[in-house]
């Protein structure tokens, strides 16, 4: 009888494994904001409620290393939460001018089930990176 128990809870340790597995895969995420192939040469800045411009960033190293953020962090659905418009809208842009995507940004930091400035679709995203602008 001792025996049947022990292979009972090596079963539900392997199961247990497998959950913690896939909740591992699934933090793992990739937003998929950006294609592979497209590269983001500049960061035109708008400010969200009367559309006029603000800043344009073409600081490469700083542009490669928020997509990658954004890329990877968690987002937090706020689909189901009356919130305050966004302060500026970011227009990533590839070498021809054209609008790879949009994203909107918050000036300080916003607590939506995550700590983030960035939001897209319903989405905070969390990245509390701060637009050197």
């Amino acid at each position: 009888m001792n025996r049947k128990s022990m292979s009972l809870f090596q079963i539900l340790g392997v199961i247990a494994l497998i959950f913690l597995a896939l909740f591992a895969l699934a933090a793992c995420q990739s937003n998929e904001f950006f294609d592979e192939e497209t590269i983001v040469v500049k960061i035109e800045v708008i400010e969200d409620q009367t559309e006029e411009p603000v800043a344009t960033i073409t600081d490469q190293a700083f542009i490669t290393s928020l997509t990658e953020e954004l890329e990877s962090a968690q987002t937090s659905s706020t689909d189901n939460m009356d919130i305050e418009g966004r302060d500026y809208q970011l227009l990533f842009l590839d070498k021809t001018d054209s609008i790879i995507q949009k994203i909107g940004y918050y000036i300080e930091e916003k607590n939506f089930g995550v700590i983030g400035r960035y939001f897209y679709k319903g989405e905070l995203i969390a990245v509390t990176t701060e637009l050197p602008i």
